[in-house]
Order: C-alpha cells, then structure tokens, then sequence
C-alpha cells in the first residue's frame, strides 16, 4: 500500500512539528513493528531537522546532530504512549557500497519498538530491501527539497 502526500514547510520548527506529527500518527505500531524513515534530499534541505523534531516527540534530552563522520547515534527513549526502545539516526552519505550499509547492523536494529532514521537513504535502497525483508517493520518514506531559501516541499510515501 502506498500513499504519497506532499507538504510545504515554511521554517525549520515546521518541519520539526511535521516529524512530530508523523511519529504520534505511528506510534502504536512501535508496540508490533519497528518504524524506519528513510529521507532523501539534497544538502541543507531539511533532513536532520526532520530527526530533530523526531527526537522531541520521542522526549530525547540529547541533541540530535546529523551523525555523518560517525555514522550513526543512538538514543535509548520511553516515550510513556508505547513501549521503551531505540533511536537509531543514521547517516548514509559517506556511505558508498552496499557492505558498508551491512556493516553498520541495520539487521540488528529492526526490532519491533524500535524508530530509525536514515538519512540519504536513497544510498541504501536495495540494502534496506534487503534487510528488512520478511521483519515486522513500516518504513516511511520522505523526499525533501528546497521550494525556496526558506521553504521545503516533503513527499511522503507509507509502504507496508
């Protein structure tokens, strides 16, 4: 099943509150599934705010920042409306071969509880595919790219 709906964000806080709105949407299904969002978009387009906003939701006291020499961050959460588990903010864009990808454990991520993100996910496709084949998981997909300085058009597409 898929279903795509465009935004407009006009401000970083916007996109944050987006996140926001999206992770309480879906957070029943974290009691049965793991919940991925995939983001693609150029540089400076709103991803990590997307994160930031994820990691509010999810009451995260640490700072999210992109982990992109790290590659990623883990956050544990309890948020009280679903079960304790873990953020996982990945950074694909030093990522070149699909091993790479493998190597960072996405496999051993995907519990049901669990929210990762990814961004450059568009890097990774037909890892992520891969393994998340057969495992209780909803990914979230979400393309964002600039309207204007201050503007983000965000597509999302909900795959089952």
């Amino acid at each position: 099943m898929e279903v795509r709906k465009t935004i407009a964000t006009n401000s970083p806080q916007e996109t944050q509150q987006l996140a926001q709105k999206l992770i309480a949407k879906h957070l029943d299904e974290l009691k049965s599934k793991c919940l991925i969002f995939a983001l693609e978009g150029e540089l400076g387009s709103g991803k990590t705010q997307f994160v930031k906003g994820l990691g509010k939701a999810l009451k995260i006291k640490q700072t999210i920042r992109s982990p992109t020499f790290t590659l990623v961050h883990e956050h544990p959460f309890g948020y009280p409306a679903s079960p304790k588990g873990m953020f996982y903010h990945v950074d694909a864009w030093r990522l070149s071969y699909p091993q790479e990808f493998l190597d960072l454990r996405l496999d051993k991520m995907i519990q049901p509880g669990n929210v990762i993100t990814i961004e450059w996910a568009d890097k990774a496709k037909s890892t992520l595919e891969k393994v998340t084949k057969g495992k209780k998981v909803k990914i979230i997909k979400l393309k964002f790219s600039h309207l204007n300085p201050k503007q983000r058009k965000i597509k999302i597409t909900n795959e089952d």
